[in-house]
């Protein structure tokens, strides 16, 4: 545990800090609440994969720590973003099933959209900017959703998604900063910690903070002693190389594929915070340094 520690801290200095392009009223702590989550559980698992959890003998031997591996990538999608998608669809009403759903995404959460939509007969739309991989496009339209490539980046996207008039009669379900999604994310906390029944600490990669705020949510509720960390790689930007803050080309949208600035990141990251704070008084949050950054997002007594 104590040479994992070090090999994290220095993982997580990263990371830096996101900043709000507009102010935004924080949800309540309780908006996602552990029940949430186990209804997500038993809703989805009939159609989604519940994947290994194996250990690394690399990583271990890296460390000097026990490293499992959960493989999401095992997913007919390829990633995680199934576990929300699913479950945010299944949540809705009969009439907004009817309807359709629509979201703006660049990729996986578009996919998790259209393969579930697919399979639970409910028509689903996906606003893709310019930059969207051809593959995932091509992925997108077998599954059958009607794609619209619309916008430079993910906000431009989400935009024309939420304001369009042809698509309002729509429910829009975002990728990471939805009640429903943060719930379906949060089942892996569950599955990772009955695979793996003596874990100490979680490593949780980060984009927009949907699936770090599900994961911790249960983990913590089912084991309070469990630590949450969060891992990321730089973003992308013009000013990366000039060593200042880097931004993306955009004004919002789905971080955990463009890594651009949104307005709703901090919100998911400072609701994670809180809530793990609710759950165990004693944690305290990472340390902001002048740079921007944080001095660590390792979660410590």
């Amino acid at each position: 545990m104590r040479r994992l520690r070090p090999f994290l801290r220095d993982s997580s200095r990263r990371l830096r800090a996101f900043s709000s392009a507009a102010a935004h009223d924080l949800p309540a702590d309780d908006c996602v609440r552990f029940e949430d989550v186990v209804r997500a559980h038993h809703r989805i698992r009939s159609g989604i994969v519940r994947t290994e959890c194996r250990p690394s003998y690399h990583l271990s031997n890296m460390t000097g720590c026990s490293i499992h591996l959960k493989k999401e990538q095992s997913q007919v999608t390829g990633s995680f973003k199934e576990r929300g998608a699913r479950n945010a669809i299944m949540s809705l009403s009969e009439e907004q099933r009817r309807r359709g759903v629509i979201a703006a995404s660049a990729g996986n959460h578009a996919l998790a959209l259209a393969w579930h939509g697919s399979q639970l007969g409910v028509p689903v739309t996906v606003v893709m900017p310019t930059v969207a991989p051809m593959t995932k496009v091509q992925n997108c339209r077998l599954f059958g959703a009607n794609i619209i490539i619309h916008g430079d980046h993910i906000g431009e996207a989400k935009d024309y998604a939420l304001q369009d008039p042809a698509l309002q009669g729509l429910t829009y379900i975002n990728g990471y900063d939805d009640v429903e999604v943060i719930a379906g994310t949060g089942t892996l906390g569950i599955e990772m910690l009955e695979q793996v029944p003596d874990c100490e600490v979680l490593v949780v990669p980060i984009g927009g903070g949907g699936l770090i705020a599900g994961i911790a949510l249960a983990a913590k509720t089912l084991n309070p002693a469990v630590q949450v960390g969060a891992a990321t790689r730089p973003r992308r930007g013009k000013s990366r190389a000039g060593g200042g803050q880097a931004s993306g080309g955009g004004g919002g949208g789905d971080h955990s594929e463009l890594w651009g600035p949104a307005a709703g990141l901090q919100n998911s990251y400072d609701w994670w915070v809180s809530r793990l704070r609710t759950l165990d008084p004693s944690l305290r949050p990472p340390t902001p340094t002048a740079g921007g950054g944080c001095e660590q997002r390792l979660f410590t007594p």
